[in-house]
C-alpha cells in the first residue's frame, strides 16, 4: 500500500474507533432503535448539500451505468444498514470494548467471500492474517 492509502486508512480506524465510543454514548441516552434512525437522520441533513451540488453528475454517472449497478449498490446501502442496526442493539447490550472488537472482524467475512465469489487469490499468509484477527479477537471479547 502506499503512503497515503496508509494515512487515509490510519485516519479512518481513528474516526470508526472515536464513532464507536460516541455510539456507546448514544445507546446510554437512548433506545438502540431510536439511536440507530437518529444518526441515519442526521447524516441525511449532514448530506444534504453534497447530494444537491453533486446531483447531476451523481445522476449522469448512475445513467451511464449497467442497471444491475443500481441493484448492486442499494443492496450494499440495505445490508450495510442492516448491519449498523444490529450493532446498534449488540452495543446497547454489552461493554463496547466488546462488541466492537466482536463486530470490527467484518473484513474477514469480506475476505472469504472475495476468495469465494470474486475470485481473488488466496495465499497462506492471508490465512495466517486472519488466524491472527481471529485470536486477536477472542482476547478482546473475554
Amino acid at each position: 500500500m502506499t503512503p497515503k492509502v496508509v494515512l487515509l486508512s490510519v485516519l479512518a480506524v481513528l474516526c470508526f474507533g472515536i464513532g464507536a465510543l460516541l455510539d456507546k454514548f448514544s445507546v446510554k441516552n437512548l433506545p438502540p432503535t431510536e439511536a440507530f434512525l437518529t444518526r441515519y437522520y442526521f447524516l441525511f441533513a449532514a448530506m444534504i448539500p453534497f447530494l444537491v451540488l453533486g446531483w447531476e453528475r451523481n445522476r449522469s454517472a448512475m445513467l451511464e451505468a449497467p442497471r444491475w449497478a443500481s441493484f448492486v449498490l442499494f443492496g450494499a446501502v440495505g445490508i450495510t444498514t442492516l448491519g449498523m442496526f444490529l450493532y446498534y442493539h449488540a452495543l446497547s447490550q454489552a461493554e463496547a470494548s466488546r462488541v466492537v472488537p466482536f463486530c470490527s472482524v467484518y473484513p474477514l467475512a469480506a475476505f472469504f467471500l472475495a476468495v469465494c465469489i470474486l475470485g481473488e487469490p488466496f495465499t497462506w499468509l492471508k490465512l495466517l492474517g486472519t488466524l491472527l484477527v481471529i485470536g486477536g479477537t477472542i482476547c478482546l471479547v473475554r
